[in-house]
């Protein structure tokens, strides 16, 4: 290992505590890499105006140039970030499917609590406006026969409890007429597509599709 002196401390050092320096003969920097850190770190410090003005003075000359370069290094990082983002929820589509359900039963009153407070608010108003404005679109296309009849001999049917939970129907747990087949998906509201679900069931069920739960009244 080849030894150097440094011109500043006169310690000797490997050529590897040396920064490369193209301008001088061998190609290395005379002083070492601490006593290099610490010249730098004094002038910046007793030219720290000058430093400053030069910065300011390079941004506005390379504003373009400074800008186009950042947008491509954060729609690269981005790109990166979201490939591995997509990649490690393939890899972990069940641990992450129990984490949020686990996180949902834990927080179900926050959340609730949050929900009720996000309702209130400008956007959550219009977001509810559009949401209905959408499902009675929807269900002018959908036939819709259910009569109050028919209602009561499904909840009879299912011994009065929900067709999910299991929990029976009460004041504080009323039924809900659920969709077998989503309304998005070309479901009506009739005799042969409707279960009884509590609201809870029937808001976690969303717009799932289960032919299985599919009940042939007629017969």
């Amino acid at each position: 290992m080849n030894l150097r002196v440094c011109s500043t401390c006169k310690n000797e050092f490997p050529e590897t505590e040396f920064f490369k320096d193209k301008s001088r003969p061998d190609g290395l920097d005379p002083r070492c890499k601490a006593c290099a850190a610490e010249r730098n770190k004094k002038y910046r410090a007793n030219n720290s105006e000058k430093l400053k003005l030069y910065k300011q003075q390079y941004h506005i000359k390379n504003r373009d140039e400074i800008c186009k370069k950042l947008k491509e290094r954060y729609y690269k990082y981005h790109e990166t970030a979201m490939l591995q983002s997509k990649k490690y929820r393939e890899e972990h589509r069940e641990e992450l499917r129990i984490k949020a359900i686990n996180y949902r039963i834990e927080n179900a009153e926050i959340i609730k609590t949050k929900q009720r407070e996000y309702n209130k608010t400008p956007k959550g108003k219009l977001n509810d406006s559009r949401h209905g404005h959408k499902r009675r679109c929807l269900s002018k296309q959908t036939p819709c026969t259910l009569t109050l009849i028919q209602w009561e001999k499904i909840i009879e049917s299912q011994g009065n409890k929900c067709a999910i939970c299991g929990k029976r129907f009460c004041k504080s747990r009323p039924p809900t007429k659920d969709h077998i087949i989503p309304l998005s998906k070309g479901g009506g509201l009739t005799f042969e597509n409707v279960q009884a679900l509590c609201k809870s069931c029937n808001s976690s069920k969303q717009n799932k599709l289960d032919h299985s739960k599919l009940v042939t009244w007629i017969n």
